[in-house]
């Protein structure tokens, strides 16, 4: 702040920095110094916010950093924020985290994820004044917080919501027996990306930041599906660069939608009916692959998207079957005729724990191998049969 010596002295009366400053606290000056590095005027604006001068809020510094990277970036869509009259009024500290969202939506009009007018969409519309908010505490994961930028059509309370998204996370993570990877899960009920194929429709999405999720979604499918999004803080899909293979990324998170409390009845009960309706003989989804798409195994599916790019092949309709013999082969693993519960889990663990520690993706014959490792000897057998009915391969060899 030496160049701007009256900025510089406007934050030097703030109280808080008059008390002396703590870690928190001097990384929202360090925020604001890059900000009037890049925008003087902005940054000025910015400091007589209510979220800023008084008690700086959680989430100030990641705020202010969004803002310095639309700034640098994108600063025309910093135009169209500053003509919004919920920008020029000042934000509160429920609308921080919707600078974080704006910005990652700015970056994914770049790689033309989404529509040319979406991060206008949204700056108009301003989720974050509506945003509700809940602050959590997971066993093992420690504090955590929830923000509902908006309803869903279907569900007129958004308190109902981030009670589901909180019971969703406990019993992952009990399930997994692993922290839940992120300490801030946003929610945005907003109509997703268009799909670029005519066969499929996107219903939701986690861009990594915050989960985008159709809004007249049926109240069912709407819980299956934020369960299905949590899950991909866990199983991040990275292309076929980084991550976990496609069969693992959507196929856990689809198991993961089963297993929790998303219907009702027991685990193994809800195990069972999926089962069914999975393998149902004319329209169950494993026959819509096997007949619609000639895709029998997850091998298939591989070979095919070996000959396309991963950004092409992801629209393509058949990549669905990648959510469904995903989902499959680990709902035989898991089943009572399967490796067993306890091996299963805590192979998941390790797939995991295996994943955050490569830079690259993590190979399907290493996710095998896993399995192996906690299946009981006398159950081996049954791991490979199950293995070269759904994969395809016969790694065991």
């Amino acid at each position: 702040m030496e160049a701007h010596p009256r900025l510089g002295n406007r934050v030097a009366a703030f109280p808080w920095v008059t008390d002396g400053v703590n870690r928190q606290e001097s990384d929202i000056l360090s925020a604001i110094r890059d900000l009037a590095a890049q925008d003087f005027a902005l940054t000025a604006q910015v400091i007589d916010m209510p979220f800023l001068p008084i008690l700086p809020h959680r989430g100030a510094a990641e705020a202010i950093r969004a803002l310095t990277a639309l700034q640098k970036d994108f600063p025309k869509d910093v135009e169209l924020l500053q003509k919004q009259d919920w920008f020029r009024d000042g934000l509160a500290g429920n609308e921080l985290p919707f600078l974080t969202v704006l910005r990652t939506h700015a970056y994914l009009r770049v790689l033309q994820l989404f529509g040319p007018d979406d991060f206008k969409s949204l700056a108009v519309r301003n989720y974050g004044s509506e945003a509700k908010t809940k602050d959590i505490s997971l066993p093992l994961a420690g504090d955590i917080q929830l923000i509902s930028f908006n309803d869903a059509a279907s569900h007129a309370d958004t308190d109902e919501i981030l009670e589901e998204l909180e019971a969703a996370m406990r019993e992952m993570e009990k399930f997994l027996d692993t922290p839940f990877p992120v300490d801030r899960v946003l929610i945005i009920f907003s109509p997703p990306p268009p799909s670029q194929s005519s066969f499929t429709q996107v219903i939701a999405v986690n861009v990594g930041t915050h989960m985008v999720i159709q809004p007249d979604l049926p109240p069912l499918e709407l819980r299956r599906t934020m369960v299905h999004e949590l899950a991909h803080y866990y199983w991040a899909g990275g292309g076929d660069q980084d991550g976990v293979p496609p069969c693992l990324s959507e196929g856990a998170p689809e198991f993961l939608s089963t297993r929790l409390r998303v219907t009702y009845g027991s685990p193994a009960q809800r195990i069972a009916n999926r089962w069914r309706d999975l393998n149902g003989a004319r329209n169950g989804d494993v026959a819509i692959c096997n007949y619609l798409f000639q895709v029998r195994t997850i091998t298939r599916l591989l070979n095919r998207m070996e000959e396309e790019s991963y950004r092409y092949y992801k629209n393509n309709p058949e990549f669905s079957c990648y959510y469904t013999l995903g989902e499959t082969i680990l709902v035989a693993l898991y089943r009572p005729n399967g490796i067993g519960e306890e091996p299963f889990r805590a192979a998941l663990k390790d797939i995991y724990q295996l994943d955050e520690s490569l830079e690259r993706q993590v190979r399907e014959k290493e996710i095998y191998e896993i399995f192996l490792r906690h299946t009981p000897e006398d159950r081996v057998d049954v791991l490979n049969e199950i293995y070269q009915k759904w994969h395809g391969t016969d790694f065991s060899e």
